[in-house]
């Protein structure tokens, strides 16, 4: 009885090993925006999957997925979109989102992103009009006296030398 408890487990296992790997398989595909250009850095994911990756400069992008799944495709600036694996290969085209992008601050410490709005003390920002009305000689030089408790300190002015910062 024993044996034969055995000989069952490992032909279920053997069996549902090779169908699953069966039905898994490689796409690829190429990510344009509405005028044919490449879209770089566009996120694919697998809905309701862990399983994702970006596309390269090319808008290229190679992906696991199972025939049925659908695909998140988004990128900066394009509506997201969603297709339906039918094939091995996909060409998806997004479309401009036309609007303004939102200001998002970003913590370093923690890589954490926030709208500043919401956030429970002030944040400073420069923008690269002030850093323009400066007219200093370089761009460090030029956020000195316009960000708080950012110390800048000038070189001597030789070749290669930089502006070193802290805080």
């Amino acid at each position: 009885m024993r044996k034969f408890v055995t000989a069952i487990m490992a032909f279920l296992f053997i069996h549902f090993t090779l169908s699953t790997s069966a039905q898994s398989n490689i796409v690829t595909g190429r990510v344009l925006s509405s005028e044919n250009n490449p879209v770089a850095s566009a996120s694919v994911i697998v809905k309701g999957k862990r399983t994702g990756t970006k596309s390269d400069v090319n808008g290229s992008f190679t992906i696991n997925a199972v025939q049925g799944d659908v695909l998140l495709i988004s990128g900066v600036g394009y509506i997201p979109r969603e297709v339906r694996v039918t094939g091995s290969s996909l060409n998806v085209t997004l479309t401009t989102a036309q609007g303004v992008l939102e200001e998002v601050t970003v913590t370093t410490a923690l890589d954490i992103k926030r709208n500043p709005r919401e956030l429970g003390y002030s944040a400073q920002s420069v923008t690269g009009k002030e850093i323009a009305e400066t007219q200093r000689e370089n761009f460090v030089n030029s956020l000195q006296g316009r960000v708080a408790g950012l110390t800048i300190t000038p070189t001597s002015g030789a070749a290669r030398a930089s502006a070193p910062s802290g805080c």
